[in-house]
């Protein structure tokens, strides 16, 4: 077995527990509870592209099944589900029917609409972020409040991040010493998904 396709054996236990134990889950969802089981580059986490070739493995070999269904408010969700139903029929279409109003709640949220044009999740996180970082005052924002920073120490940037300042280092002697990056310095930047794209942390 190559260690492609053990991730990929991995990948397909790790679906068929995850549905065995929710019954019903939306494809981010699942992708959450393997890719990211562990802490970050924990050896029990899956990489998501083998899980996209497991999900593939295991639909066109019948164990699982993506069920589309409607959200009372109108919105088309698709669930992930074990095929085999048996005495469990009820159970998994009431946790199906849960998670498609959930996901369809958090997407009314996350994107844009004509009132909201960035959605309502990005500019709180956005809010909290600036807020946390003006009154934790270790970090010396690089835009007034905190705001969004398109150049960083001379440099342009490919995309604007959303939060940017330096960090004040102190040396051994207890006092303030300023590092660039090429030398070990401390800058920090968050970003948060915007407009489709990711930014930078």
């Amino acid at each position: 077995m190559t260690p492609v396709d053990n991730y990929v054996a991995r990948a397909s236990a790790a679906i068929m527990e995850v549905l065995a134990e929710h019954h019903a889950v939306v494809h981010p969802e699942l992708e959450a509870r393997i890719a990211e089981a562990s802490f970050v580059g924990g050896p029990d986490n899956v990489d998501p592209h083998h899980i996209t070739n497991a999900l593939r493995s295991l639909t066109s070999d019948g164990h699982i099944g993506w069920v589309q269904g409607t959200t009372r408010g109108g919105r088309t969700v698709q669930t992930i589900q074990l095929t085999d139903t048996r005495r469990r029929t009820t159970r998994v279409q009431a946790t199906a029917s849960r998670k498609r109003l959930l996901y369809a709640r958090y997407t009314g949220w996350s994107q844009g609409t004509k009132r909201h044009p960035q959605g309502l999740v990005g500019p709180a996180g956005e809010r909290a972020v600036r807020t946390a970082i003006l009154e934790a005052s270790s970090l010396q924002p690089a835009a007034p409040g905190a705001g969004e920073v398109s150049s960083l120490l001379g440099f342009h940037l490919p995309g604007p991040l959303d939060s940017a300042g330096y960090v004040v280092t102190f040396g051994t002697d207890g006092l303030p010493q300023l590092r660039v990056p090429s030398s070990g310095a401390g800058w920090a930047g968050r970003m948060m998904r915007k407009g489709g794209a990711w930014g930078r942390l």
